[in-house]
């Protein structure tokens, strides 16, 4: 059995990530990166399930500029007491 490339493992990791982040805030998620590699799609491309944006439209893509509506708001504060930064 051929092993997967290492993008195919990342990809892998990072669709498994958002399922789970969703799970446990009972909420969609969507499994996106951003790389530093220029693609020939200005807008960015998607592969296996998972979106890949340049790294030039990361603070765009979070909604940085938007305001938190008060869901908004009570999503990031569960989020915060139900996620722990790895050891």
């Amino acid at each position: 059995m051929a092993q997967p490339l290492p993008l195919e493992r990342t990809l892998e990791t990072v669709r498994w990530e958002a399922e789970a982040v969703g799970r446990l805030l009972g909420t969609h998620t969507t499994p996106w990166c951003a790389s530093t590699v220029p693609t020939s799609h200005g807008g960015g491309l998607h592969a296996q399930g998972v979106a890949i944006v340049p790294a030039s439209l990361l603070r765009s893509g979070l909604g940085c500029d938007r305001l938190l509506s008060d869901a908004d708001v009570e999503l990031l504060a569960t989020a915060w007491t139900r996620l722990h930064p790895a050891a």
